[in-house]
């Protein structure tokens, strides 16, 4: 990718495309389960969304892996990523006010790391 200088920056449009497109369903529901917004079933979120999320996110890393993985932003965002699917993987099916409240946090804590990978570029 770095040989093109529009690639890099179109996969990580589209992976900021997958991410809202992945978590807009997620943030939807878990304000319905502590009753800040009317509830609506989005439970169904689009495998699609994940996809294009989870590869994007590959391709962008293995853009430049050596420097991801030295950077203490990107390791922080990984654990909260397994994390928060974890969480979601494990708890969001029982749809309680603690499990919604800990799934934005951990979904707003991934974004926030992700942010932060830039600040701590090596």
């Amino acid at each position: 990718m770095s040989e093109n200088g529009w690639l890099f920056p179109t996969v990580e449009v589209l992976h900021l495309i997958g991410m809202a497109w992945w978590l807009g369903p997620i943030l939807l529901f878990d304000l319905g389960v502590l009753g800040w917004v009317p509830r609506v079933d989005v439970r169904q979120f689009s495998r699609s969304a994940i996809a294009l999320a989870l590869v994007t996110g590959v391709l962008l890393f293995s853009a430049n892996a050596e420097r991801y993985v030295r950077n203490p932003a990107f390791l922080v965002k990984l654990g909260l990523l397994v994390a928060a699917i974890a969480t979601h993987a494990m708890l969001h099916a029982r749809e309680t006010r603690t499990t919604a409240a800990l799934s934005l946090g951990l979904w707003s804590a991934v974004i926030l790391a992700g942010r932060a990978v830039i600040d701590f570029d090596a």
